[in-house]
């Protein structure tokens, strides 16, 4: 994968007025990017700074990992907790359905408990400066006043490269419940079979998200971040997904030949 190999992917899908940012790192310094720090709407990517968040807080000892967390009215959109019955779960059940099957009531439960401070604190500490959480899942009317959650591709993957290395507290724990991850129509299409991918989605009205790290069946490692936004029509989800789905057959094609990554920026 090459700067311009990139470019040319991005070039065949998308259109003028459509925003696509790419950070792919592979192990140690190899860096090539595309808009990486553009500041996009983050949709469901902002649960892994959440889900950081909780797990430092364990670690700390300020959050035990069965602690009862109450759940808020049903969120809408996507999880499985607005079809169960209304209680209280462990924030581990909580993070676990956050991220696998992104459910917006546990996150919006998660987001109440932990509160939103102290996610925007916990990315400020680790140099992210494009992310913050300013509203809870499925909320029109904040999103209607102008509060939005964002991120950029170059801080999805700062915050899955130190995943990746063991460099925040929590990492462990965080790599087993991206393992989880239930959705497979974007990074995980051409993933190599013995390979494995950690990784979030996200999804909006003409947005695709996906972040990840992959593992090859050698322990090679590297983290890819695509993010699009702004595919409307009825064609625009589909090619925000071509470019994911070639992004990551790109680079799962030099890591198998061990070529690596060209350093640079598209």
């Amino acid at each position: 994968m090459t700067p311009d190999t990139l470019a040319h992917i991005i070039r065949d899908h998308a259109r003028d007025g459509e925003s696509v940012s790419v950070a792919i790192q592979v192990e140690p310094e190899t860096w090539i990017d595309y808009r990486a720090d553009e500041r996009l709407r983050s949709a469901s990517l902002i649960k892994v700074p959440i889900m950081m968040t909780i797990l430092d807080a364990v670690r700390r000892g300020a959050i035990a990992p069965d602690q009862q967390v109450p759940t808020p009215e049903p969120a809408g959109g996507s999880g499985v907790l607005q079809n169960l019955q209304q209680r209280p779960y462990s924030a581990h059940d909580l993070l676990t359905l956050m991220i696998v099957v992104s459910d917006n009531m546990a996150t919006n439960a998660l987001i109440d408990f932990v509160g939103m401070p102290a996610v925007n604190e916990w990315s400020k500490r680790l140099g992210l400066v494009d992310t913050t959480l300013s509203r809870h899942m499925m909320d029109g009317k904040a999103v209607a006043t102008g509060h939005e959650n964002f991120t950029s591709a170059r801080d999805m993957a700062m915050v899955l490269g130190a995943v990746s290395t063991g460099r925040v507290p929590g990492s462990d724990d965080a790599m087993r419940i991206l393992l989880g991850q239930q959705s497979t129509g974007g990074l995980p299409e051409y993933l190599p079979d013995g390979w494995l991918l950690a990784h979030k989605t996200g999804e909006l009205d003409g947005l695709r998200h996906d972040a990840g790290i992959v593992t090859t069946d050698l322990q090679h490692s590297a983290t890819v971040v695509v993010m699009c936004d702004g595919f409307r029509g009825t064609d625009g989800p589909a090619r925000a997904s071509s470019i994911i789905r070639a992004i990551g057959r790109g680079v799962y094609e030099h890591l198998a030949a061990g070529s690596g990554l060209a350093d640079g920026r598209a």
